[in-house]
């Protein structure tokens, strides 16, 4: 949650009041340049007094939340302000320098600035004590790092602070005295080589072409390597990453978490990315999908759009249907640069982020599993759909839905005045996330009209072949989510359901018309840690088994093992990761035939890593729970079963196994097996 325009701490807690008596999900508040003196970095105004601010910071910790403060690159010159005395006083500076070989004077918020040059070693070292300074005063949990293009007020290869010197201000007018060209200097330590003013290629901003030096730092500019700023340019604010990545680790030593606007290929493996100043716009709102998507394509996996909209105002309908999408984008925030349009503001969008933002805490550790994914296989979180169905071509130019991780696809309302949206399924089985009604595209791919009331969750639907782990509802923060109790999802495809292109590990087997496989694992460590973990006990693998009884009756059985493989492609270092699972309490299995719910029973299988030896091992019994005649049609409803009860819903072929309450510990396998009434037998072993 972030807005300009929270001018004080008081009206900052007040904000983080509001979410919580509404029951909104918050995990983080970002903090924007109002909290500066004057807009200087690593300062703290008047409003934002320590004493008050580091109360503000120590409760959103008490709460399991999280703060973020922006940082923008350029420092104000100003003998007296540390950072750039302290700057100043490196034997080679910390700053880039103009023709004249003196540092480059620029504008921005606080006045006349300078820029770092982070591709230098001393500037690195320098922006992490600033960092650790700041840090000392307030626990920050992350960066924000912003205006890195970099941005200026001003064009001109030389410029100059007048008489009177230039106050803070946000009205983006330049008020530095600048000249370009050869005659920008007579002090010129170098000629600048011909054409770098213009280019064959020009910035199209806003549908005027300027040449690169526009309100920027000049091409002319020299970094301390030697290196023209025409060469750099573009890799500026990837730089300025990297250096808040290194200062971060140095002085959290934990992961970092650093929010970028500019980026550069190789961006992804350092920070996160929102796509810029939206405006709240439905324009806008379906463009930032396919900027999201691309962003993915380049390696950013943690990246965002500003839900709702940054400039202009968002009118109900549309910050409800952002809200709805931007809960399942990987990076959520609501950005906004004045105005309100915090969630709690309307009460339709109240009611909307309530539902959303908690089901985005649910799939937490699909999700979490899914930035694994990316992390080990390269792979994008969100996903254009041709991901995943290479070869549909109706996939090619959809860029109004996308594919979350290996197996959830949604399809949210873009378009103003509308309860339904017509989303495309490619062929396959789905379901749906919130009640797992089915729709059946195996045969061919369809454009389904589905309902979406405006205080709807969007339509997410989990393709048939996988198992999507779900947390227990009711938690608000990531911390308290990882706590929470888990659901395994299994999703049975269909007997002639398509094969489709996953990131992470695969079945051990494929399905066929006889042998229905789906499979998924989970990845978990303590959250923070700097380097992935390679134990066993990181790693959970589920893997499910129907397989036809041979009866002439369309009757199967069906196995649904939970093994601890090790990690892929890591060996095996044995169960001596420092992480607590949590209890499986349920596991829901879709699509499966017949079950006789007296034929269900729960196995241990003792220490088994692969899922050959898991579906033939014979286990010893832990329990088995029984029903007297189980209804012929269930409505499933969602809520919890009724303790101690397993049950079939022969209507929509749902097989709920309910407070199993088994606690996951590695190297322990566990092992559901069912038959289908005919072969109702006590205790039966079922070899998938």
């Amino acid at each position: 949650m972030r807005r300009d325009g929270y001018n004080s701490v008081q009206y900052c807690e007040q904000v983080v009041a509001n979410y919580i008596q509404n029951e909104i999900p918050l995990e983080t508040f970002l903090t924007d340049i109002q909290y500066m003196n004057n807009y200087q970095d690593f300062t703290l105004s008047n409003e934002y007094s320590q004493g008050a601010f580091s109360g503000f910071v120590n409760q959103l910790h008490n709460n399991g939340q999280r703060w973020v403060p922006i940082l923008d690159p350029q420092i104000h010159m100003k003998p007296g302000y540390a950072p750039y005395d302290q700057g100043i006083a490196q034997p080679e500076g910390v700053f880039i320098r103009d023709m004249t070989g003196q540092p480059y004077i620029g504008q921005l918020w606080a006045g006349a600035v300078n820029f770092p040059d982070f591709f230098a070693q001393q500037t690195i070292d320098w922006w992490t004590s600033q960092i650790k300074g700041l840090h000392s005063q307030l626990p920050l949990d992350g960066l924000w790092i912003d205006m890195h293009e970099p941005s200026s007020f001003c064009t001109g290869d030389v410029c100059q602070v007048p008489d009177d010197d230039v106050d803070p201000a946000t009205d983006f007018d330049c008020k530095l005295t600048c000249a370009s060209g050869t005659g920008a200097s007579p002090n010129a330590t170098f000629i600048a080589p011909p054409g770098i003013y213009n280019p064959p290629y020009m910035i199209n901003n806003n549908n005027t072409q300027l040449d690169l030096a526009t309100k920027t730092v000049p091409m002319s500019a020299r970094h301390i390597n030697g290196n023209l700023s025409y060469n750099l340019h573009n890799l500026y604010g990837f730089s300025q990453s990297i250096a808040s990545y290194k200062a971060l680790v140095s002085t959290l030593n934990r992961r970092p978490f650093v929010l970028s606007r500019s980026t550069f290929l190789g961006s992804g493996a350092y920070t996160a990315h929102w796509t810029g100043d939206t405006v709240s716009s439905w324009n806008d709102l379906q463009w930032s999908i396919g900027d999201m998507l691309r962003a993915g394509m380049a390696g950013i996996s943690l990246v965002g759009a500003d839900i709702c909209g940054f400039n202009n105002y968002a009118t109900e309908e549309l910050c409800a249907r952002w809200a709805a999408a931007g809960a399942w984008q990987p990076f959520a925030r609501n950005h906004h640069a004045d105005g309100f349009q915090e969630f709690y503001t309307w009460q339709s969008v109240t009611i909307l982020a309530q539902k959303a933002y908690t089901w985005r805490l649910r799939v937490l550790p699909y999700m979490y599993t899914a930035f694994f994914d990316s992390h080990t296989y390269g792979c994008s979180i969100m996903r254009p759909l041709f991901f995943s169905f290479p070869g549909d071509q109706s996939t090619y130019y959809n860029d109004f839905q996308w594919m979350l991780g290996d197996a959830l696809l949604v399809a949210p309302v873009l378009s103003q005045g509308t309860s339904f949206v017509s989303a495309y399924f490619p062929q396959g089985v789905w379901y749906s996330l919130y009640n797992y009604s089915m729709i059946d595209t195996s045969s061919a791919a369809q454009n389904v009209s589905l309902p979406a009331a405006p205080t709807d969750n969007p339509p997410v639907y989990i393709l048939g072949g996988n198992i999507v782990p779900v947390g227990a509802n009711g938690t608000n923060t990531t911390a308290a989510a990882r706590a929470a109790n888990l659901t395994l999802v299994a999703a049975l495809p269909g007997p002639h359901s398509p094969s489709f292109s996953r990131c992470g590990q695969g079945c051990s087997a494929q399905s066929s018309s006889g042998n229905l496989v789906a499979c998924g694992h989970m990845y978990l460590d303590q959250g923070e840690d700097l380097n992935v973990g390679t134990s066993q006990n990181n790693y959970l693998a589920f893997e499910v088994r129907e397989t036809s009884s041979g009866m002439g009756d369309n009757s199967s059985q069906g196995s649904l093992i939970i093994y601890w493989p090790g990690m892929p492609n890591a060996g095996n270092n044995g169960c001596s990761a420092n992480v607590t699972w949590p209890l499986l309490t349920n596991v829901t299995v879709l699509g499966v035939s017949a079950v006789n719910p007296a034929s269900v029973a729960v196995q241990d299988l003792g220490a088994v890593t692969t899922a050959s030896a898991a579906f033939g091992a014979a286990g010893v019994v832990r329990a088995q729970q029984a029903l007297p005649a189980a209804p012929s049609s269930v409505i499933f409803s969602g809520l919890p079963l009724p303790s101690g009860y397993v049950q079939y819903d022969s209507a929509h072929r749902i097989l709920s196994i309910t407070n199993l309450n088994y606690q996951l510990q590695c190297p322990d396998a566990l092992k559901i097996t069912w038959q289908p009434p005919a072969l109702s037998t006590s205790g039966i072993n079922v070899d998938g």
